[in-house]
């Protein structure tokens, strides 16, 4: 995080900092063993009462808890920064990406994400 500060203070750059809004759900689960999970009772339809004792479905998303979560959820956020919005892997120096072209820096840490740049970056 520290490099990206600095960038921020460099050539009257701005700091940007978010959290990835429901992170986990948003990376799909890609173990090679199925995960199956146990629904709250919360969640469960009225109908089903008197038929399902304890439905279970197959996890797809990488959900918080999930042991390979942080992984996948790292993998996901690495696909977005890189292959589709055009950033680079700032290499030696794991989940810190640069955009040349918008003079971006991004360091993301677990599913914080701080940004620094111009200050007309977009939001």
């Amino acid at each position: 995080m520290n490099v990206a500060i600095l960038f921020g203070l460099l050539w009257n750059n701005v700091i940007r900092l978010a959290d990835a809004t429901r992170a986990f759900l948003q990376a799909e689960l890609l173990a090679k063993q199925d995960t199956y999970v146990s629904l709250l009772f919360e969640v469960r339809l009225p109908e089903w009462k008197g038929i399902f004792r304890n439905p279970t479905v197959r996890l797809q998303r990488a959900l918080y808890g999930h042991p390979q979560a942080s992984a996948f959820w790292d993998l996901h956020l690495k696909q977005v920064l890189m292959a589709d919005l055009g950033f680079i892997a700032i290499e030696g120096h794991p989940s810190v990406y640069y955009h040349e072209t918008l003079r971006l820096l991004v360091v993301v840490y677990v599913d914080d994400i701080l940004v620094s740049g111009p200050p007309e970056f977009p939001r």
